[in-house]
């Protein structure tokens, strides 16, 4: 696994989290909205009926997943950050926490740092390959593929 690979992956999950924390709200917000029947109009029959405890259950099981997830994402960030830290210089440090832990576009990491684009985006080159240096070792456990 390269560095950039390593490091995205907090990225994507990151992303996936935010994606199921917005389906959670709306299965919130549906539940919450939910209108009582109109018992005068005709019957229709077909479907599945669905209790309000089934709904609730719904969305207490994806609640316990998404915990799980932000706890496996929490211990990604914090072992990323570890790493991170080790590294000498405080440009690949900054360019690499901005980017991969905080979720910065580039755009905004140049202007954080004052720096123009192109210019982050070599730094970011130089910074990875020195991860890939610094924790080749660790970048070739089979086990990270998994996460």
């Amino acid at each position: 696994m390269t560095a950039k690979e390593y490091l995205n992956r907090i990225r994507f999950i990151s992303a996936g989290l935010r994606v199921k924390e917005q389906e959670l709200q709306q299965l919130e917000s549906d539940l919450y909205a939910i209108r009582s029947v109109d018992t005068s109009r005709e019957r229709i029959d077909g479907g599945i009926p669905v209790s309000m405890a089934d709904k609730v259950a719904r969305i207490r099981d994806m609640q316990i997943v998404i915990n799980k997830e932000w706890d496996q994402l929490l211990d990604l960030r914090k072992e990323a950050r570890d790493q991170i830290m080790q590294l000498e210089d405080g440009r690949f440090r900054a360019v690499l926490t901005e980017r991969y832990l905080n979720n910065k576009r580039w755009e905004q990491i140049a202007v954080d740092m004052n720096y123009t684009y192109r210019n982050i985006i070599k730094i970011h080159g130089k910074a990875l390959q020195q991860f890939e240096i610094q924790f080749k070792e660790f970048l070739e456990i089979p086990y990270l593929d998994v996460i």
